[in-house]
Order: structure tokens, then C-alpha cells, then sequence
């Protein structure tokens, strides 16, 4: 079974008197098959845990294992490949390139990760959950804010990734597009083997977790 965990992880920016503990000894596990939440308000320490799980930035103390295996972020060529193959992000800029349409934000995902992607049945049926399979043509200055994150959502699920991370994936939906996106997750994790890491403000996904964190001043703990 997939799994990420991460073991008295301690994060610390600056020095001296300027210096931040954005996360104190936090332990933590994700699952595959399961949909985990990461709850806390801005500031909590939220957006840094994801990108230490991730492996785009290194704890300045503690463990981060991926399938029993020890992450080591400092080994570029490991951490690159766990990136590419095995990890989906949902960032909150969305990070779509400006001068290509939606369809071809994924044809670029194809020349990146040229194997496992998924099938063009399995995906188009994502993209009509998503909403946006009538946007294909269109360019991200021409999608609201909504359609850009769920155009981002459905890049990371096309990878066909063993773990999603998702930065505030729900905060420019409506209430109705939440539920459909939280039953995506949920789906997605339990039917695709994945799992499914969500930091969020958002308590409208509580529902659709198989695990609840909060974290509050970079201390975490688990309710669920």
C-alpha cells in the first residue's frame, strides 16, 4: 500500500531574532485509498507541510518516507523523479502556461510524463465532473478563477499520479462545485488506489474525508 509519512518533521525560516518555526514536530501519514485533510487557518503552516510532503522543499529537521523509503530532497535526481512520476500538485496560482489552451496544457503533461497517463475515456469523463470539457480551446486569460483551479485539478488527476496534493483546491467554488469536487477526491482516491492530500481553510470537504488534521501555528493533530 502507498503511503507518505512524516516523522517529528520541524521546518524553521530565518535566524536569531527573525526567526519562524512554521512547523514544530509534526507527524502525519497518507494513505492509499484514502482522502486525508489538512484543516487550518492562513498562516498555520499549511502550504509549507504540503510542499515538505511534496519533496519541493526539505524539513530543517525530521523524516519524510514515501512507501517506507526516505525521501531526501538534497538528492535532486531522486527527488526529481519522485516529483515527475509519482506526485500531482493542485497549487493555488494554478500555475497553467498563458500561451496554451486547456487541452494543450495537457498534451504538454504527455511530453513531460510520456507513460502511465490516463485514458482518454477515464479523463473525459473527469473533465465533464470538472465542468470544464466544454473549455478545451480556451486560454487560461479567458477562464474565471473557478474554471482555472478546476483546470488545474484535472492536469494533476491526468498524470495519473500515486499521491494528489491540493493547496486550497475549493477556494474560488461555489458550494455546489465544492461537493462535486470533494466527491471527485473522494472517488478518485478510493476507485484509483490514490491518495489524496488536501490543505484547506475549507470545512465544506470535512464531509468527504477519510482522515481530518488541524494545524494551527505549525502543530498539528489528528481528529479523525
Amino acid at each position: 500500500m502507498a503511503s507518505l509519512k512524516l516523522v517529528d518533521v520541524t521546518k524553521v525560516f530565518g535566524e536569531g531574532t527573525n526567526e519562524v518555526v512554521a512547523l514544530n514536530r509534526v507527524n502525519f501519514e497518507s494513505r492509499q485509498g484514502e482522502l486525508t485533510l489538512i484543516l487550518g487557518p492562513s498562516g498555520s503552516g499549511k502550504s509549507t507541510l504540503l510542499t515538505i510532503i511534496g519533496g519541493l522543499q526539505s524539513p530543517t529537521s525530521g523524516e519524510v518516507y514515501v512507501n517506507g523509503q526516505l525521501v531526501d530532497v538534497k538528492d535532486v535526481k531522486s527527488s526529481d523523479f519522485f516529483r515527475l512520476n509519482q506526485v500531482g500538485f493542485v497549487l493555488q496560482s494554478h500555475s497553467l502556461v498563458p500561451f496554451l489552451t486547456v487541452k494543450k496544457q495537457f498534451e504538454l503533461a504527455d511530453r513531460v510524463k510520456k507513460q502511465n497517463n490516463l485514458q482518454t475515456e477515464q479523463f473525459n469523463h473527469y473533465l465533464q465532473i470538472l465542468g470544464i470539457d466544454q473549455l478545451l480551446d480556451k486560454y487560461p486569460n479567458q477562464l474565471s478563477g473557478g474554471q482555472s483551479q478546476r483546470v488545474a485539478i484535472a492536469r494533476a488527476i491526468y498524470t495519473n499520479p500515486d499521491f494528489i496534493l491540493a493547496d486550497e483546491p475549493t477556494a474560488a467554488l461555489d458550494s455546489d462545485r465544492v461537493k462535486k469536487v470533494g466527491e471527485l477526491f473522494k472517488q478518485i482516491a478510493a476507485s484509483e488506489d490514490k491518495a489524496v492530500v488536501i490543505v484547506t481553510h475549507d470545512l465544506r470537504l470535512e464531509q468527504f474525508a477519510d482522515h481530518v488534521y488541524h494545524i494551527e501555528d505549525g502543530a498539528i493533530t489528528q481528529t479523525k
